[in-house]
C-alpha cells in the first residue's frame, strides 16, 4: 500500500508525525485526513452523525488552526465501470470556529450527508459509534455461536 501511495503521491505521513503534517500544511500541500475515525474518547468530543453521539476526532480543525490551512472536503465516488469521480467541495466555511465541539458537528453533518447520498459506498466496517460517552459503547454486539 505505502509503495502505491508513493508511487502516485509525494507520500504518506504516521498519524503519530504531528509535526511533519503541520510542515506539510504550513508548506502549503495538500494532505488528506479522515476525520470519520473513532480513536476513543481522549482526542474526541461527541458529536452526532446519524443522531447517534460518535467519537469524533479533534485534530482536524486544531490542525486547521495551527497552520492556517483551509479544509477542502472531498468524496470519491465509485462508479459503474468501477473507476472513481472525484468530488471536490467548496472548504468548509467558519472553519475552525474555535469551537472544536462545534467543528466536529459540522464536520459530522456534511459527512453524513454525503453518506446519505452513496450509502453502500461508506466503509461501514470502521465501527464508528464503538466509544460512547457512558463508557460502555454496547452498539455493537458480538453475534452468539448457536450449538
Amino acid at each position: 500500500m505505502l509503495h502505491y501511495r508513493h508511487k502516485h503521491s509525494e507520500g504518506s505521513l504516521l498519524q503519530a508525525d504531528i509535526r511533519g503534517l503541520l510542515r506539510a500544511l504550513k508548506a502549503n500541500k495538500i494532505v488528506w485526513y479522515a476525520p470519520d475515525q473513532d480513536f476513543g474518547g481522549k482526542t474526541s468530543v461527541f458529536a452526532k452523525f446519524f443522531n447517534l453521539p460518535a467519537a469524533t476526532i479533534i485534530a482536524p480543525s486544531r490542525l486547521a488552526e495551527k497552520s492556517g490551512a483551509t479544509v477542502v472536503p472531498f468524496m470519491p465516488c465509485r462508479q459503474p465501470d468501477g473507476r472513481y469521480l472525484m468530488k471536490i467541495f467548496p472548504a468548509l466555511e467558519n472553519y475552525p470556529s474555535g469551537n472544536t465541539l462545534q467543528d466536529a458537528q459540522q464536520l459530522n453533518d456534511w459527512l453524513e450527508a454525503q453518506v446519505k447520498q452513496y450509502p453502500e459506498q461508506y466503509l461501514w466496517v470502521h465501527r464508528r459509534f464503538k466509544t460512547q460517552p457512558d463508557g460502555r459503547g454496547k452498539l455493537y454486539i458480538r453475534p452468539t455461536k448457536s450449538a
